[in-house]
């Protein structure tokens, strides 16, 4: 299984846009049910701007990095309770935390990756056709523009007048 993020950014009018810029890439391989190997590709801005391997790079077994999905970040919550980041575990070992389950249980998005979701009203069962993508980004530039921090953004662009 594989998951595929790509990047949206905004243009020279502040308008959300779908680029084909690789963000990341989850691999999970299943060697027997319920055990997962997981695998990790991830952007690199210094490969990217060097034009080497498209940008992307593995993630290290042994790679560390701060958890930023969580109810408080690595230096926020009660005082004295900074986690320092040796103190982690490393990043592929962290997947597992939400996807324990066995088999597709460990999908946690598969109510939307399998079939087409139930609860959108939008197209009817026949209107999936092998040309219908259904995973269409248009319901994250929906969600993307009703965030606050992008209407910071965009007001903070609009009140400087974009881009010159």
């Amino acid at each position: 299984m594989a998951l595929v993020r790509q990047m949206m950014l905004f243009d020279n009018r502040g308008n959300l846009e779908g680029t084909p810029i690789t963000e990341s890439v989850q691999i999970r391989v299943y060697r027997t049910v319920p055990t997962q190997d997981f695998y990790e590709i991830r952007l690199s801005r210094p490969q990217l701007f060097a034009n080497r391997t498209g940008g992307l790079r593995a993630t290290g077994r042994n790679e560390k990095e701060f958890f930023i999905l969580s109810a408080f970040g690595p230096d926020e919550g009660p005082p004295n309770q900074y986690t320092p980041l040796d103190k982690y575990p490393p990043i592929l070992e962290r997947c597992v935390t939400c996807h324990r389950g066995g088999g597709i249980t460990s999908l946690n998005s598969r109510g939307h990756l399998l079939k087409p979701y139930w609860l959108n009203h939008e197209y009817s069962a026949g209107a999936y056709g092998p040309d219908h993508k259904w995973w269409d980004e248009t319901q994250d530039m929906g969600w993307k523009q009703n965030r606050y921090e992008w209407g910071l953004l965009n007001g903070y662009w609009k009140s400087n007048g974009g881009l010159h």
